[in-house]
């Protein structure tokens, strides 16, 4: 994902859902990129469990349930 891409989806998605926090909404990117917990931990020198959290997290800001895929709505922004 380019630069500019990142931080035009960043503005939107805030926008939209302005309870997200920053931590939020930094991951989302990597949410949105369809990358594991692994990856991301590799990336942000965090553990899985706490990436799992976030994760339920914005899906639960977002209104999804644990059945809908926070990468595909993600892509929809």
């Amino acid at each position: 994902m380019k630069a500019n891409e990142s931080k035009r989806f960043l503005k939107k998605l805030e926008a939209l859902y302005p309870i997200l926090t920053k931590k939020e909404l930094k991951l989302s990117i990597y949410f949105r990129m369809n990358l594991s917990s692994k990856e991301i931990l590799a990336l942000e020198g965090t553990t899985t469990t706490t990436v799992r959290v976030y994760k339920t997290r914005t899906k639960n800001k977002v209104g999804l349930s644990r059945q809908d895929d926070l990468a595909t709505f993600l892509n929809s922004i």
